[in-house]
């Protein structure tokens, strides 16, 4: 199966074929922080 078919797949796609992992390599913005300002949760 190729990433772009996994990553379209609905919660059944999933169950069946397993979770998708993603990583991401950065500096403080793909951490979350802006302008001084970090929200790690609506970041991504």
């Amino acid at each position: 199966m190729h990433i772009k078919e996994k990553i379209l797949l609905d919660r059944t796609g999933l169950e069946q074929y397993g979770p998708i992992n993603i990583v991401i390599f950065g500096d403080s913005i793909s951490h979350g922080a802006v302008d001084g300002y970090n929200d790690y949760e609506n970041h991504f």
